[in-house]
């Protein structure tokens, strides 16, 4: 029986973070969850690369929460950036 995979959306995790590998490949390990959208860097170019190297569209991949929450519709996010700056787009994610 094939079970429908949640979307999943994620911020920050990207090139330089070890957790953010450590993250995808948690959400992948029991092939529940695809990964569809996410903000990687709030350089523009910078997420759209490191995106497609995970094998996301270029049109999927923002440099900032509110342009991805504006266009994506997600099953899930996973919320990795750690700076203080994001605590405002955490709460609206939370609260979408």
């Amino acid at each position: 029986m094939k079970t429908k995979k949640f979307s999943l959306g994620i911020v920050g995790g990207g090139p330089k973070s070890w957790i953010g590998h450590v993250h995808r490949i948690s959400a992948r390990f029991d092939n529940k969850y695809e990964i569809v959208a996410g903000v990687f860097s709030r350089n523009s170019k910078l997420s759209i690369n490191f995106g497609k190297k995970l094998g996301i569209q270029k049109d999927r991949c923002y440099s900032n929460f509110i342009e991805m929450a504006n266009k994506e519709s997600k099953s899930c996010l996973l919320y990795t950036s750690p700076s203080p700056r994001d605590v405002e787009e955490s709460r609206m994610a939370s609260s979408a």
